[in-house]
């Protein structure tokens, strides 16, 4: 397709429907009723409850989308847990309980953190075979004559990490979901514009 010459479409897209609205509009009293508003570019409705299966519709349709639009269309799911603390992590929060228990050695507090600590420790080792698992299978699936396969995580702290780590920003991707107390990304797709 010539890229300086304009599909032939019967309707503008929503993008300019939107556009051209807010730069023809007269401020009148029916323009400025919410019910004149385009639906689909009025948050007031859109965010009704109502409007919750249409919401649900963009939020499953916005990462079909998006992997068509990077060319993903082999992918494995890999789901885990984001309490599964990376070995650096796991280690560094030891060493600060043992340093804080060498100032106070009985402290109850302490001991019971010491213990938790050695419980989540004992964890790692999931974390290193989930990167083992992803670097293996995206190796394997570049190697032979395979579809290119990519990794899909939640794209959180934990296992999805290890993942992403293991399966490398170019042949992963996360698709974070919004949680009270875990809403931050992993940094391995934190930086990926996909």
């Amino acid at each position: 397709m010539n890229p300086t010459k304009k599909p032939n479409k019967p309707f503008p897209s929503a993008a300019e429907d939107v556009k051209h609205t807010r730069e023809t509009q007269l401020a009148t009293p029916q323009s400025s009723s919410p019910s004149y508003r385009l639906a689909y570019a009025d948050d007031d409705f859109i965010l009704t409850d109502e409007m919750r299966p249409v919401r649900l519709l963009l939020e499953l349709s916005k990462p079909e989308l998006t992997l068509n639009e990077h060319d993903i269309n082999h992918t494995i799911v890999i789901f885990g847990s984001a309490r599964i603390l990376s070995p650096e992590v796991a280690a560094e929060m030891l060493r600060g309980i043992a340093e804080r228990l060498q100032a106070n050695p009985t402290d109850k507090q302490l001991l019971t953190e010491q213990r938790q600590a050695l419980r989540t420790a004992k964890r790692v080792r999931y974390y290193n075979e989930a990167r083992l698992l992803a670097e293996k299978i995206t190796r394997e699936s570049c190697a032979h004559n395979l579809p290119r396969l990519h990794i899909i995580t939640g794209g959180g702290p934990g296992i999805m990490e290890a993942v992403n780590e293991g399966a490398g920003p170019e042949k992963s991707f996360g698709v974070n979901i919004r949680l009270p107390f875990e809403q931050r990304s992993n940094p391995v797709v934190a930086g990926n514009p996909r």
